[in-house]
């Protein structure tokens, strides 16, 4: 991370139809940062697990585990990213379910 970069909590949740869930976190000071995952709930139930992962790959795999696991997904930002270098697209403090 850069200095004065703004660091980003990306939460990632899937919701099982028996209510169970499980999460992922990572804290990025951009959304091309690879960090650690931190995961949380149910991930017995998960596919393949990423020890590290940048915003847009854990973004890429949770939409992946939702069809194949037919959960709803669920998509939150704390904090906002600066664009950097044609990176327009700048989540803040927003939520996505699908």
């Amino acid at each position: 991370m850069g200095r004065g970069s703004q660091v980003v909590i990306q939460i990632c949740t899937l919701r099982f139809k028996d209510g169970r869930t499980v999460t992922a976190r990572i804290e990025a000071g951009s959304r091309h940062d690879e960090c650690d995952v931190l995961y949380a709930g149910a991930v017995d139930r998960l596919p393949i697990l990423f020890q590290r992962a940048d915003s847009v790959l854990l973004r890429a795999l949770f939409q992946s585990f939702a069809r194949e696991l037919r959960t709803t997904f669920r998509e939150e930002f704390i904090g906002t990213w600066v664009p950097v270098g044609g990176d327009a697209e700048n989540e803040s403090g927003s939520t996505q379910e699908s």
